[in-house]
């Protein structure tokens, strides 16, 4: 299906490195793809230890409860390998 399908509503939350502005914002590069419901959620902090990525997991699962509270889709596709998808995962 494409994201213009009139029976498919197609919503894009990215987060983590994606909305980092040290990374790149490479959210950017979803923009150029024609999808407008790009919901961006910032969960990075800056601490890089164990303690900084079990922070950023715990504002991600908070965050993106509320936002999935929102969408309430119907099915969620989960892309990433790193840290950060595990909040989406959990909540």
């Amino acid at each position: 299906m494409a994201s213009n399908d009139k029976d498919l509503k197609v919503d894009v939350v990215v987060m983590g490195q994606h909305v980092s502005k040290k990374h790149g914002n490479t959210y950017k590069e979803i923009i150029g793809d024609k999808i407008n419901n790009i919901k961006k959620i910032k969960t990075l902090n800056s601490l890089n230890s164990p303690i900084g990525i079990n922070k950023s997991i715990a504002n991600g699962i908070t965050l993106i409860t509320n936002s999935l509270d929102k969408l309430r889709p119907d099915i969620i596709i989960l892309l990433g390998d790193r840290f950060e998808i595990f909040s989406v995962a959990i909540a």
